[in-house]
């Protein structure tokens, strides 16, 4: 017999409901990309392929220096251009580098002089000169420290704050710069150089490794300090 009462079956809808697309809205569904991160690489050069050249081709090569830059070659008169050094081609010398333009270039010469000198030949030329700093030295953007054009902070290296570092100066592995601290161009500060406060160094000034500069001392331009040197 029949019931009339109402089916009791609950009324269900489709049994395999539509889902949402979870796939994120992103244009052509590409993944997002860091926009802090560059997307070009900056081709460089390095004049000098000596022992400083080659470490600081390993700073660009195998540091987070290499998402910023693409090491193309040396640039050294020494060398023939079929060498190559630590797997870097040479792409030739001086005069190969006269011929070109708009060149990223770092010197990367220990010699004060010599470095000046090719300064000098390259200062009319349509040429970039980076600021490198490795990414294991110490310094901060905001700690009012400024660094020229050309020049290079190694690891290891301690700058604190309120310092000015000129214009193609080679700062060296395990240096320290305490607050205050002026130095000038095309100067060299070797290994383990310590600066106290408020020393002031002038120009194409050589200083050698395990220097200690006590404070407030004026170091005249053009000076070369032995190694060892206390200066107090």
């Amino acid at each position: 017999e029949r019931s009339d009462s109402a089916d009791q079956r609950p009324k269900t809808k489709d049994q395999h409901p539509k889902t949402k697309d979870q796939t994120p809205k992103t244009k052509d569904h590409q993944p997002k990309t860091n926009p802090q991160r560059p997307t070009t690489m900056l081709p460089i050069h390095i004049i000098g392929a000596g022992g400083l050249g080659r470490e600081i081709a390993a700073a660009l090569t195998h540091t987070r220096l290499k998402e910023k830059f693409t090491l193309r070659g040396f640039i050294d008169d020494n060398l023939a251009p079929a060498d190559v050094i630590n797997g870097i081609p040479i792409q030739g010398g001086i005069g190969w580098l006269m011929k070109q333009e708009n060149l990223t270039l770092f010197i990367a010469i220990g010699n004060n002089s010599i470095r000046q000198s090719i300064i000098t030949k390259l200062t009319q030329s349509n040429f970039n000169f980076p600021t490198l700093i490795h990414p294991e030295a110490s310094i901060h953007d905001d700690f009012f420290i400024q660094i020229g054009e050309g020049s290079y902070i190694a690891q290891a290296t301690v700058l604190t704050t309120n310092i000015h570092i000129g214009r193609h100066t080679l700062i060296l592995p395990c240096c320290s710069l305490s607050h205050d601290t002026t130095i000038g161009d095309c100067c060299t500060l070797m290994p383990g150089v310590r600066i106290t406060s408020g020393a002031t160094i002038g120009n194409n000034v050589h200083i050698g490794p395990g220097t200690i500069i006590a404070k407030n001392t004026t170091i005249p331009s053009n000076t070369t300090i032995p190694p060892g040197t206390i200066i107090t």
